[in-house]
């Protein structure tokens, strides 16, 4: 039986297309200058050649895999300087989806921002599963909400230089996952408890609830911000230990009186004899710590 090769073609180009509706992306436009065309004389091999290059180019499109777990990434985002100048900035993260996620297309998911301390710095993001949350999310899959941990580099001394890469990378989770706007949170420990403090400060409309914990607001100084007033809406839970010697409970202190003096929603955990890092061991251990913090919900999401 002598084969037709132009048939054989269009038999799987039609298969292709055909599996890659069901995949529901049909609508995918095709330019006329680059849709294909079968040649007039094509062997039965060219033309599977052919129709496995066509498969290759559009399932891609076609298909997301959703990796559901702790995982690593790096992202470039462009950033606009004082000056107008742009800077391109690579932040690397680890994002941890539920296990659940996807599931239900119309779930939304709550969102955790969590900054890391100074000892995480660098380009390993393995250093930031030292502490929680990221330790606590590479042992598990049950976690109800989607956490992003973006890593400070070495060469960056303050999260205080990497606020607006971080906004933008968060902006650009937050606009590709299924989360609810509503319920976006903001948390960290040590230099990510400052960098807490900080990133609210900048941006108080952005979360619907933070949580710093062993933090404040300048490394070793009683100073309060000019605005500290506008986070008086911001629901806040402070943590600190106060037999920290490293930065001391003054700092947290300080701040949660000053917004207290605003009429802020804001309450301070300091946990009796505990030092720097038992704050945050006790704090993200703490069940109710959660249920408060889901809890938490804007009227609506950032614009």
């Amino acid at each position: 039986m002598q084969i037709d090769p132009t048939s054989l073609l269009t038999k799987l180009m039609l298969l292709v297309s055909i599996l890659f509706a069901l995949a529901g992306c049909a609508t995918v436009p095709v330019s006329p200058a680059s849709r294909p065309t079968a040649p007039p004389a094509a062997s039965p091999t060219a033309a599977l050649a052919a129709a496995a290059a066509m498969s290759r180019m559009v399932i891609p499109i076609a298909a997301t895999t959703v990796r559901v777990g702790q995982h690593r990434y790096s992202a470039q985002v462009q950033v606009k300087t004082a000056n107008e100048v742009t800077r391109t900035v690579r932040v690397n993260y680890l994002l941890y989806l539920p296990g659940r996620y996807g599931q239900d297309r119309r779930q939304k998911w709550p969102l955790i921002l969590f900054l890391h301390g100074k000892d995480q710095r660098g380009s390993d993001l393995n250093l930031l599963k030292k502490h929680p949350l990221p330790k606590i999310l590479a042992q598990q899959t049950d976690f109800p909400a989607i956490v992003l941990s973006p890593q400070l580099p070495v060469d960056d001394r303050w999260w205080t230089n990497m606020i607006e890469p971080v906004k933008i990378l968060l902006d650009r989770i937050q606009s590709s996952y299924s989360v609810d706007p509503r319920r976006v949170y903001l948390t960290g420990l040590s230099m990510g408890g400052f960098g807490t403090w900080n990133f609210a400060l900048r941006y108080p409309e952005r979360f619907a609830a933070v949580v710093p914990i062993a933090g404040g607001y300048l490394k070793g100084s009683d100073a309060i911000p000019e605005n500290i007033c506008s986070l008086s809406d911001l629901p806040i839970w402070v943590f600190h230990g106060d037999s920290d010697t490293i930065v001391r409970p003054y700092q947290s202190k300080i701040l949660v009186e000053a917004l207290k003096a605003c009429g802020g929603n804001v309450r301070l955990t300091l946990y009796p004899g505990v030092g720097h890092e038992g704050a945050w061991t006790r704090a993200y251990a703490d069940p109710e710590l959660y249920q408060w913090l889901f809890a938490q919900t804007i009227e609506d999401g950032p614009d």
